[in-house]
């Protein structure tokens, strides 16, 4: 049978864990750890993300603002290998990690059948989830931190359309039954 995974990738105040919640409901199932090392995808994640910012000279966000996809060396692909191990039994699951940004391409090239679902909330998200934040300084900052993560988020979904969703959070909690067909 064919495995499916997905991964569910938004900004921290997207609401992203909607869109999870909203899979599993459709019958994916959540990844379960690594084979050998006993990682979690998030788990991975992070660790993949550690080992490639200690990279000298390695720029967060290109001249335009889009997130850099970090290159991982091949040397840790053991780690996505084992995490498919121990997911081989299951036909349909993935993980939701808002810090994913940064590895669609590695995720994407590492398996055909990883699909993504990019969730996105409108700006004003950041300044619900950040009441304290009081200087204009700091809501300059949150928002184009903001505007950074949307538009990476954005142009791998121009990249990728035949292995995306785009879901708007808010959208699909007003309209779930419209997101689940479409998922």
């Amino acid at each position: 049978f064919a495995v499916t995974k997905i991964i569910v990738v938004g900004h921290e105040f997207s609401n992203y864990q909607i869109i999870e919640k909203l899979l599993h409901t459709c019958g994916m199932a959540s990844a379960l750890p690594s084979k050998r090392e006993s990682m979690s995808a998030i788990e991975i994640d992070a660790a993949l993300s550690k080992v490639n910012i200690a990279v000298p000279n390695q720029k967060a966000l290109s001249d335009n603002h889009i997130m850099r996809q970090l290159q991982v060396s091949p040397i840790w692909n053991g780690l996505a290998m084992d995490l498919f191990l121990g997911n081989i039994n299951q036909s349909l699951w993935g993980w939701a990690d808002s810090q994913a940004l940064p590895l669609l391409n590695y995720w994407r090239d590492m398996d055909e059948s990883v699909y993504f679902a990019l969730v996105y909330e409108q700006p004003h998200s950041i300044l619900i989830n950040n009441q304290r934040i009081l200087d204009q300084d700091s809501i300059e900052r949150k928002l184009q931190e903001w505007v950074d993560y949307n538009e990476s988020l954005l142009q791998f979904y121009l990249n990728n359309q035949n292995r995306c969703l785009l879901v708007h959070s808010r959208q699909a909690r007003l309209s779930s039954s419209s997101y689940v067909r479409q998922l």
